[in-house]
């Protein structure tokens, strides 16, 4: 399955089954939103891993269980805006599909 052109958002995603994920989902083509707690560097890390499968990563660190503002604050919703996502979605869908620039006035 390709998700070409797709956002992932992979919460506790530096490490474990989390990293192994987020390897998955951009050898499939997506973009990667990295959610984590601790070890930043090992964020930047894998970072560096997705970006040589030639797709987007960025690692917002929140703690989703306490922080979900954080999750979808500014740093995630510049990178959703950028790839055309509609942030309203950023909470209830983990994998997100593109939208054309003007679909989020549309629906209003």
């Amino acid at each position: 399955m390709s998700l070409h052109g797709k956002v992932a958002v992979v919460t506790g995603g530096n490490s474990g089954i989390g990293k192994a994920v987020v390897l998955a989902l951009a050898a499939a083509g997506a973009n990667i939103v990295i959610d984590f707690v601790a070890h930043p560097e090992a964020t930047e890390e894998l970072e560096k891993q997705v970006h040589a499968l030639g797709d987007q990563a960025i690692g917002v660190q929140a703690d989703v269980s306490k922080e979900i503002e954080q999750l979808t604050g500014r740093k995630v919703i510049g990178f959703m805006s950028d790839n055309h996502i509609d942030p309203d979605l950023a909470v209830e869908v983990f994998i997100l599909e593109p939208q054309p620039p003007d679909a989020h006035e549309r629906r209003r």
